[in-house]
């Protein structure tokens, strides 16, 4: 044939003439007689095909939809106006818009969370826990001590037992 080692499978670098490919051992013949890939695919998978360019075009309208939305400025929200006589008549000065960055909007929604009945319960109830966990330990520590003087050990003068 062309020089090729007729081995298989092939080096790469290698190319093999349409007759060498038609013997390929272990290939279904039919796949390489198209003549290209993209064939064979598109006989085979025509569903997944469907699905990819589905999936291609849903992403292109998604692109242009934000392109065109983002020429755009949001809406503007009426707000609520209050009469300036209002300010005037209890000597108080009118509001300004402030801008609120985000760290005090964080530290605000905090606040907020840490005032709701259900997390001061649970802090409540784990200080509880902690301070019987302590009455345990001081128990733990006294019936030690009291043992130790009934027995004349180590704190016989140190610790009064009553």
């Amino acid at each position: 044939s062309s020089g090729i080692n007729a081995e298989w499978p092939l080096r790469p670098g290698d190319s093999m003439t349409s007759e060498e490919v038609e013997r390929a051992p272990g290939y279904p013949n039919m796949i390489f007689k198209s003549g290209k890939l993209q064939d064979a695919f598109y006989a085979h998978r025509r569903n997944f095909i469907k699905k990819s360019r589905r999936r291609a075009l849903h992403i292109q309208l998604r692109k242009e939809a934000r392109e065109k939305y983002r020429r755009f400025d949001p809406p503007v929200r009426p707000r609520k106006t209050v009469n300036p006589k209002y300010f005037k008549v209890f000597d108080i000065p009118p509001p300004h818009t402030r801008i609120i960055s985000r760290k005090e909007m964080k530290q605000h929604s905090k606040e907020l969370y840490h005032r709701t009945a259900e997390v001061q319960e649970k802090a409540r109830d784990e200080k509880r826990e902690r301070e019987k966990a302590t009455y345990r330990l001081r128990g733990q520590l006294y019936s030690k001590r009291v043992q130790e003087i009934v027995l004349g050990k180590k704190y016989m003068n140190s610790v009064t037992a009553y």
